[in-house]
This record gives structure tokens, C-alpha cells and sequence, in this order.
């Protein structure tokens, strides 16, 4: 279980970082020219993904 933990916990974290740097950082057409795009919804899921992710590596409870 602690493996799984580690890995739900490291995985949520990266696509945390991931959907970050896609939503600030990197340069997508509509930025360049000087049109702000929205949200998108992949970032989103992304971002919605990681964050259930750690939720669940830490509120992982282990089995008898």
C-alpha cells in the first residue's frame, strides 16, 4: 500500500505541475497573437485529476 500511496501522491503532484505549466507558462497560439485565451478544459481535467489523485494517497487507509 505504501507504494501505491507514493505513486498516487507523486502522480497527483506531476499533473498538478503539468496542468500549471500548460495554464501559465507555456505559449499557446491564441497568447502569441495577443488573443488571451480561456481555460481550456484539458487543463482543467489535468489540474481535477492530480488533485483527486493526492486526495486519494492520503486518505488511503491501510487493510488488515
Amino acid at each position: 500500500m505504501k507504494i501505491l500511496r507514493f505513486v498516487l501522491v507523486f502522480g497527483g503532484i506531476a499533473l498538478i505541475g503539468y496542468g500549471l505549466y500548460s495554464l501559465i507558462g507555456a505559449p499557446n497560439p491564441e497568447t502569441i497573437n495577443g488573443v488571451e485565451g480561456t481555460i481550456s478544459q484539458q487543463v482543467l481535467g489535468m489540474l481535477g485529476i492530480g488533485i483527486l489523485a493526492i486526495l486519494a494517497g492520503v486518505f488511503m487507509r491501510r487493510r488488515r
